[in-house]
């Protein structure tokens, strides 16, 4: 990993069985039983995906500078040539300045392909998405559209278990454990009981939707008392007051998580004071996931070399250190819709290595 700091928080088949025809009832009872055991299997299938890709990522945090370049090289060119020979909209981009694949012999040449906005993406949408991707298998997802349009984000399933990964990865990183129980407070929850936390079924980690009154997740936080808590500054805000109002003394969590949103200094502050925590700052998109995240020494953020290519660019020449400039993102493991140096909107500067 590599250390970045940004200036904002935000600035993953049923077997055939016979039945007698006069026998409808059972008929519908064992194909119901089916699809469970087959949704069950795929939960199972997931979470060994998430498992080993998460095993992946922490292996090679411990590998040298120069040995994560080597990975980010490899996986850049095989990202970079199936862009080419795959993706219409860069194939067009590539052939416009005459670069071939072969041609990006290191990570400095990524510089010499134009950057992407999101606008060309949703004026283009059609011609980002990989020729030979089935559909029917993606993932869907779409941004907030807080910016304008929500863009449309098609993952391949083996793009959807690495980011699942990835999103799990800087919670254990910062001392989560297997047995801790992790909260999402989460905005837009499909299909839930307002009442009651969704239990996700991966690592102890639940959901409950933001669109409670803050009493109501008061109410339940105090029930599950989590070891981790995971949500927007906006929210975490409001449940620090509140519980620093009321002196509530069941909600401490050990760790806490912020992103998609900017923490202030001393909305940190007021958190880690009424929680008794040291706040872990995070940053991603939808198009990326996790992209950094604050370790326990808090000083900047670990930039997930293994899954992306960050650049800090200033007009149209790469940042010196300590330099503010535009956050650049090249993705390295979503092959149906590849983003290649793409414009997040945000400002960041690097830190030495």
């Amino acid at each position: 990993m590599t250390r970045a700091q940004s200036s904002s928080g935000n600035a993953l088949t049923l077997d055939m069985s016979l039945f007698p025809l006069h026998s409808k009832p059972r008929f519908k009872r064992g194909l119901a039983l089916k699809k469970s055991l087959a949704g069950k299997l795929d939960d199972v299938k997931t979470q060994a995906n998430i498992v080993r890709f998460l095993y992946q990522l922490r292996r090679n945090q411990w590998k040298r500078a120069s040995e994560l370049r080597k990975i980010q090289l490899k996986r850049l060119k095989a990202v970079v040539r199936h862009a080419y020979y795959n993706v219409p909209y860069y194939h067009r981009i590539f052939k416009s300045v005459r670069i071939k694949p072969e041609q990006i012999r290191n990570l400095e040449d990524l510089q010499r392909i134009p950057m992407t906005t999101k606008s060309d993406v949703q004026n283009n949408h059609s011609n980002f998405i990989s020729r030979n991707v089935d559909l029917s298998q993606c993932k869907i997802s779409f941004t907030s559209g807080s910016t304008g349009r929500p863009l449309k984000v098609i993952s391949s399933p083996k793009a959807r278990y690495y980011s699942l990964a990835l999103l799990q990865y800087p919670f254990f990183e910062c001392g989560l454990k297997l047995r801790d129980k992790l909260v999402e407070v989460k905005v837009h929850l499909k299909n839930s009981d307002l009442r009651r936390p969704i239990n996700i079924g991966f690592l102890g980690r639940m959901r409950i939707p933001s669109e409670n009154t803050i009493e109501e997740n008061i109410r339940i936080l105090k029930k599950i008392r989590p070891d981790a808590l995971y949500t927007y500054p906006s929210l975490l805000l409001l449940l620090a007051s509140e519980i620093e109002k009321k002196n509530i003394a069941e909600i401490n969590p050990r760790l806490v998580f912020s992103h998609g949103e900017t923490l202030t200094p001393r909305g940190k502050q007021l958190v880690n004071s009424v929680l008794d925590t040291n706040v872990h700052n995070m940053y991603g998109s939808v198009e990326f996931n996790r992209l950094a995240f604050q370790c326990n020494k808090h000083s900047g953020l670990h930039m997930i070399t293994d899954s992306a290519v960050i650049e800090i660019i200033k007009g149209d020449e790469p940042a010196g250190y300590d330099e503010l400039g535009e956050i650049v993102v090249t993705g390295l493991y979503n092959y149906a819709m590849p983003f290649i140096r793409y414009k997040m909107g945000d400002v960041g500067a690097l830190y030495p290595p």
